[in-house]
Order: structure tokens, then sequence, then C-alpha cells
């Protein structure tokens, strides 16, 4: 039988990351397809590639700042630019992307678009308010306001929450 690793394509990144983690659960405990040091290899790749999606790649002017995506309190349209405000950051990152495109990035983590302008990790929502058609008011103080058809949204993520 030929070494499943050299099948593995690498064109796509999180197609070859399940076909280890596929290979990894196939060798638990059935037939051993590959030798021990391999599938011990084989974990740590797929933890430091998990550790990794949860990483965004900021472009600055000197290359690239890496954050953690949990620091990510919101994100803020400008026309074809986009602001991201990071907790324990004083400025905001300005990126030359569009909002939609960081909404593409950061919703598989969980982050709402609750505005045409904005994306929030609710994660760092500190207040709802329900005044005024609805506003959300971050950790960072920043009060934004909520289109109709996401406050219902809003609503059943935060029903998990205890209130009194």
């Amino acid at each position: 039988m030929k070494d499943p690793i050299r099948r593995i394509s690498v064109d796509d990144e999180f197609q070859t990351l399940d076909t280890l983690q596929q290979i990894l659960e196939n060798n638990k405990d059935g037939p051993q397809l590959v030798n021990p040091l391999q599938i011990q290899l084989l974990q740590q790749f797929v933890e430091k590639s998990n550790n990794a999606r949860n990483k965004l790649a900021i472009p600055t002017l000197e290359g690239y700042e890496i954050i953690d995506i949990d620091q990510i309190i919101r994100c803020e349209a400008d026309r074809n630019y986009s602001y991201i405000f990071v907790n324990g950051i004083k400025q905001p990152y300005l990126i030359s992307k569009n909002l939609k495109e960081l909404e593409n990035a950061l919703i598989p983590n969980g982050f709402l678009r609750i505005h045409n302008s904005h994306l929030i990790n609710p994660v760092h929502v500190r207040k709802v308010i329900k005044t005024d058609g609805g506003m959300i008011e971050m950790v960072d103080h920043t009060k934004i306001r909520m289109t109709k058809n996401k406050a219902i949204i809003l609503e059943e993520l935060f029903n998990n929450i205890t209130k009194i």
C-alpha cells in the first residue's frame, strides 16, 4: 500500500489539514498505515495548524502583524478600508480591505455583522441597549446601532447568558 502522506494534496491548506486529521483518526485503533513517528509529526502539525486558525495576519508597512482573533473587539468600515479595533491597543489598524472580506474571514470565529459598517466580536459586548431601536456597547465603550434584522440574531445569541 502507498504511503498516505504522499497522496495528500497541498493545494488547499484546510483540505490538507482535514485529510491529516482523518489519517490520525483512522490510525488510532486500526492497522498502522504509517509508522508512529509519522503519526507524532502529523499530530504536532495538526495542533500548530489549529492554533494558527485563531490568528489573523494584518498587513502593515513593514510586513504583517499577527494578532489573536479573540482579541479583536470590532471592525468598522470606511468605504473600501476597514478599521480593526484590538483589545489592549489604543490605535486601530487601518487595512485596505472592505468589511465583507473581513466578515468572510471572521464569521467562522463567531463574529456578527450587526450593521452595514460594523462587525463585532460578541465576546467583547458590554451592554445591550434596547432604546432607540437597539444598540450595543462594546468593552471599549463604543456604542453601535443595530439594524432591525440583526437584533433578533443578537437576542438569540444572548439567550444563553443568565438574566436576572
